[in-house]
């Protein structure tokens, strides 16, 4: 079987898609399947294109055994501007197009949403090429559009919901990674029997408890025997960050606690600006790690922190890095609404759930932990458990790779809403 796999960030870029797309594409090959990937030259998330990649509108890359045709796309660092981000999702959109019909026909086409323009190049390139696609959605992008105020109410965003409808009557399979983000794909016009529910996965043997990596981390930083709420990832809108910084300040007294952000992101320079300006002396930032490295940080954290802020279309929403912090062995302290990831944190009971944008609760929930330090080996113990018995990526892509190959297999019957 030939799989195409279209994304708009892919590796050297990083984040959860170019992750997930670059594990599953390997996974894909150990399996014995011919695997292409068509994604945008690297810009992201700065805005700005990569070194050596300069200039070029299209080019062809072979590593690993896998083809990865790489297309322009307009970039701009001014991602906080609707203006730009259209142009960087629609250009793309364009070129990627030409870039999978400039390789061999594949069986079958997995895209990844967001953006969801991505969904009319994959029905495009399907009716070209006579193969069904699969839309594997990892967040409602229309809805978190709107709410982030990128596409105000009105006529803009209803073309948008009839145009999100025709996506998914044209997909042959819908992928989601929660019971709620189901339902609310089936609200916005996804047919339910078409729609497979594939819980977000993580590689145990890239993150797993790292106690050398982590006494190494914690010298390297002078941490010594500071209590270490982490946060690692992307530093960004949706992140909601500045609650760990509220948090932090009104915890400014408690010298033994100490607040970490790892990572990267457009909110980075704020955050840091803010920090200065409060004089929060026990908040530090270090730069984006790579991926061989991410599991001692992790494990050098008494605690691991991840906040999304509080918005209806993330009920749904599981953010990945909660995943890769409890195969670390480590506690998560979670700030979100009520949905599906809270329900992980509490169906395992591996660490403690706090409501949203309120850094007064989350102040105390840290403070409750710092003082009841017993209970947090046997949280991040439970946590690892589920991890290599529910969330382990094997299990997880196993199940999605039989899916594709059954569609695959089917005939052509090109308008999949019939």
């Amino acid at each position: 079987m030939h799989v195409l796999l279209l994304s708009q960030i892919f590796p050297p870029e990083t984040g959860s898609a170019a992750a997930k797309m670059e594990e599953m594409a390997h996974f894909l090959r150990g399996q014995g399947h011919r695997v292409s990937v068509v994604s945008q030259v690297p810009c992201y998330p700065a805005g700005v294109v990569y070194p050596g990649y300069e200039g070029a509108w299209f080019r062809q890359e072979f590593r690993d055994g896998l083809r990865i045709s790489r297309t322009w796309s307009y970039a701009s660092p001014e991602r906080r501007r609707l203006r730009p981000r259209l142009l960087n999702y629609l250009s793309f959109m364009a070129t990627a197009l030409a870039g999978i019909l400039a390789g061999p026909r594949p069986d079958i086409i997995v895209v990844y949403s967001p953006p969801l323009f991505l969904g009319l190049t994959a029905t495009l390139a399907g009716k070209i090429w006579r193969c069904p696609f699969v839309f594997w959605v990892n967040d409602l992008w229309l809805r978190a559009a709107r709410a982030y105020g990128f596409l105000p109410p009105g006529s803009l965003y209803g073309l948008g919901s009839l145009y999100e409808r025709f996506i998914y009557r044209q997909a042959g399979r819908i992928f989601v990674y929660s019971q709620e983000m189901l339902e609310e794909v089936v609200a916005d016009g996804g047919r339910r029997e078409k729609i497979e529910c594939h819980p977000l996965w993580i590689d145990t043997e890239v993150f797993h408890p790292d106690p050398v990596g982590a006494s190494q981390v914690r010298e390297q930083y002078g941490w010594g025997d500071r209590f270490v709420v982490l946060y690692g990832g992307n530093i960004g809108l949706a992140q909601g960050l500045e609650v760990l910084l509220e948090a932090a300040r009104r915890l400014r007294d408690h010298a033994e606690i100490h607040f970490v952000l790892v990572g990267s992101g457009i909110e980075q320079e704020r955050l840091v600006q803010m920090a200065c300006e409060q004089g929060l002396t026990n908040v530090e930032f270090i730069g984006h790690q790579p991926k061989e490295k991410v599991g001692a940080f992790f494990s050098a954290g008494e605690v691991l922190f991840a906040h999304l802020k509080a918005a209806p279309h993330r009920v749904g929403t599981v953010p990945e890095k909660i995943l890769a912090y409890m195969a670390c062995g480590r506690p998560v302290l979670l700030a979100v609404q009520e949905g599906a990831a809270a329900d992980i944190i509490r169906s395992y009971d591996c660490g403690q759930v706090v409501p949203p944008d309120n850094p007064e609760e989350l102040a105390q929930a840290i403070l409750s932990l710092y003082g009841n330090r017993q209970q947090l080996h046997q949280m991040g113990l439970k946590g690892r458990q589920a991890t290599e018995t529910y969330f382990a990526s094997p299990k997880v892509l196993q199940a999605m790779t039989a899916s594709l190959t059954d569609l695959a297999r089917g005939s052509y019957p090109g308008d999949y809403g019939t």
